[in-house]
């Protein structure tokens, strides 16, 4: 009888190689799936989108109930105070008026009183103070109020989280007498606008020394441009001011999170801010978008957003005067100069190629691809939307760079409100796409902390589609955001 064939190895051995392909096939399909951008839903627990205003204290650690806690009994003493100094003002007022009266009934039986002399002198008038309260206590309405300055939108939105910050650990009210902001937002979380009960001058006294600080209860600080390593040291040389507005354009959250000693870095760090949230954080206590903001957000976000696709937000940034001195910076009907145009586009070209090359690195072909495409520069913009009619997204909104000067004749200059509301309007649609391509630029910057987005960060000079800029990276620049 004849044995069997043995065909165990041959069984064996198609098992293996059956094994190793779906082995392949699996591993293919996770790298695949590795890179697919993470949209807004799937970035972790609680991530908010850009146009979701919802605080998320979990992410933020005890910062909204902390600095409640301050601002309540800040104001609430504030309400106190000024109630009491208007009953003193009154005071005298209703004992001189009833002297009047007293004097007035008797005067008809008292005898005429006698004309001064040189030998009998009137009595001395009660000093000017008189009516107004003094105490030996300080006072617990103690604010810190964030001044205008004149900064592009990314310094002043920088310089306002410092702000905050100080106010939060030094047990100040955080206040905004500021210009433009208001333009755009509102109030979100507490109502940051000045009231009557607080007595700020319009025009205050300016702090020019911080050993030797003024004896008022409201200055002005100018920490322009200035890198605050110790904010604590500096604030505790002008504790006999009550009031102190400050203008700011630099940042200290992360310093204070990462490299900060001494009380007020322990205790911020105590409240559970991390480096990659705080200044998003810090935004949406104090910031809501205008409901005139939202619309122009929204009415943008249709076209970049669609269906089964990915967006891809770039930012480039020119020096000011380029911007000024774009010809249709005004809407002026001028003839692009099409050598200018070129130079302006082979300036930036590196920020396209690394769009490009995340297109190749994260997207399938079956996505749509959109460029959110923003620029101080008109004439770039219609040149970038020119050379990627199918991808490239622009707004027709003129370019600027948006600070305070009222100068008609300046590059930087936000008078109109609207002019205002379209940036921001422009910054929160680059905060909700996908991936983002950024210069060092606080405009962008500020967008992408805002966002609250790890992985999804990229650099123009240092564009490597699997390794994107953490978000802990972009706090330690731009002066500690």
């Amino acid at each position: 009888m004849m044995a069997a064939p043995r065909l165990w190895p041959y069984r064996v051995t198609v098992i293996w190689l059956e094994a190793l392909v779906l082995t392949v096939l699996c591993l293919t399909h996770t790298a695949s799936q590795a890179r697919q951008p993470l949209s807004h839903a799937e970035t972790g627990p609680g991530i908010p989108h850009p146009f979701d205003f919802a605080f998320p204290d979990h992410l933020c650690g005890s910062l909204r109930e902390t600095y409640m806690a301050i601002n309540d009994r800040v104001r609430a003493a504030c309400k106190e105070e000024a109630q009491a100094a208007a009953a003193a003002r009154s005071a005298p007022l209703s004992a001189t008026a009833a002297a009047a009266g007293s004097a007035g009934s008797s005067a008809a039986a008292a005898p005429p009183s006698p004309a001064p002399t040189s030998a009998s002198p009137a009595a001395p008038a009660p000093p000017v103070s008189s009516a107004i309260p003094t105490s030996s206590l300080p006072s617990r309405c103690r604010t810190l109020i964030f001044d205008s300055g004149q900064d592009g939108y990314g310094d002043t939105v920088f310089g306002m989280a410092s702000t905050f910050a100080v106010a939060l650990l030094d047990e100040r009210a955080f206040l905004m007498r500021q210009e433009w902001l208001p333009y755009a937002f509102e109030p979100a979380t507490f109502d940051w606008r000045v009231t009557d009960d607080i007595p700020l001058s319009k025009y205050p006294p300016q702090i020019t020394d911080e050993n030797n600080p003024p004896n008022v209860t409201f200055a002005r600080l100018i920490l322009h441009n200035r890198n605050i390593s110790e904010p604590e040291a500096l604030f505790a040389k002008l504790q006999g001011i009550a009031h102190i507005g400050v203008v700011w354009n630099r940042g200290i959250l992360f310093n204070l999170l990462t490299k900060g000693r001494g009380p007020w870095a322990d205790r911020f760090r105590g409240i559970g801010l991390t480096p990659p949230y705080a200044f998003a954080c810090v935004m949406r206590l104090l910031l809501r978008p205008k409901l005139e903001v939202l619309r122009l957000a929204e009415g943008l976000a249709e076209l970049v957003h669609t269906p089964q696709g990915m967006s891809i937000g770039i930012h480039t940034r020119l020096a000011d005067h380029i911007a000024w001195e774009d010809p249709r910076r005004l809407g002026v009907p001028k003839v692009l100069n099409s050598s200018h145009v070129e130079d302006l586009y082979a300036r930036n070209i590196a920020a396209l190629e690394c769009a490009q090359e995340l297109e190749r690195w994260w997207s399938p072909s079956s996505l749509t691809i959109r460029w959110f495409f923003i620029c101080n520069s008109a004439q770039l913009k219609i040149a970038v939307r020119d050379k990627f009619p199918d991808k490239a997204v622009i707004t027709s909104f003129v370019p600027r760079h948006v600070a305070i000067s009222k100068d008609p004749n300046s590059s930087t200059h936000a008078a109109d409100p609207v002019w205002y509301q379209e940036t921001v309007a422009e910054w929160l649609l680059l905060a909700s796409t996908d991936l983002l391509v950024i210069p060092e630029s606080g405009f962008s910057r500020s967008a992408v902390m805002y966002s609250m987005r790890p992985g999804a960060v990229f650099m123009p000079h240092k564009c490597t589609p699997d390794a994107p800029v953490p978000l802990s990276d972009l706090a330690t620049a731009g002066c500690g955001v």
